[in-house]
């Protein structure tokens, strides 16, 4: 008898720990699940050779026209992160980016950190920038890179709860930092891989100089170049 019930009380403490696990695991995978739709998108995990550059316009026009004409003869079209307040001092301009076939993406209102703005703030930042495209271009952005590259939690939320992907890079052109346009198009392409997204600053001669050159040679490596949503797709 004392076997019995001891056999049971053992089935029943196997039970519980079956079912504690089990529950666990779904928990963990909805938690992880949670997690990742709640992560910034670096790069597409794709093994079709298909990049994506993305251009950061801030204050100045820099070399926005040139960058332009180069899609436009290579055929290409790019996706470009804009302030707020870029647009409302260049709404030709940002008109023009569009008409051109490219895709505009909400580079926040003024380009502050947002990382120790409260919730309403952040929320601000992003969707100032919404009704200003809206209002002008009858444009509504889908994708969203906070200023600097800066993120946590709160912000990717937000602009979650927005409708906005964030996006970042995951070959950092380095164009402020290495002067010489040779140096800039040979980091990029020793890092190119499929699904890149680069990123590249408009107001940065070294890029703009050897972007041709940059495109050239990666169409020769077999990649087409397309926007960051088409990437996506």
């Amino acid at each position: 008898m004392y076997r019995l019930i001891l056999n049971q009380q053992s089935f029943l403490y196997i039970f519980l720990l079956v079912l504690f696990i089990g529950a666990s695991s779904i928990f963990l995978h909805g938690y992880l699940q949670l997690e990742k739709e709640h992560e910034p998108v670096y790069f597409v995990d794709t093994r079709e050779k298909k990049v994506a550059f993305s251009f950061e316009i801030l204050w100045e026009e820099g070399y926005l026209e040139e960058v332009l004409e180069v899609l436009n003869e290579k055929k290409i079209n790019g996706t470009f992160f804009l302030t707020g307040e870029w647009v409302e001092n260049h709404p030709e301009l940002s008109e023009e980016i569009l008409q051109k076939g490219n895709e505009v993406g909400n580079h926040s209102m003024s380009h502050r950190s947002l990382l120790f703005m409260s919730e309403k703030e952040i929320y601000r930042e992003i969707s100032s920038f919404t009704s200003l495209t809206r209002e002008l271009f009858d444009y509504t952005p889908s994708l969203f890179r906070p200023p600097f590259g800066e993120y946590n939690h709160l912000v990717v939320e937000t602009a979650s709860r927005e409708n906005y992907i964030t996006v970042l890079w995951s070959i950092e052109s380095r164009d402020y930092t290495l002067e010489e346009g040779e140096k800039v198009k040979k980091h990029v392409l020793d890092n190119l891989h499929p699904g890149a997204i680069i990123n590249i600053k408009v107001n940065s001669r070294a890029s703009s100089s050897v972007l041709p050159l940059m495109i050239k040679e990666i169409k020769n490596r077999g990649y087409k170049m397309v926007t960051v949503s088409e990437l996506m797709e």
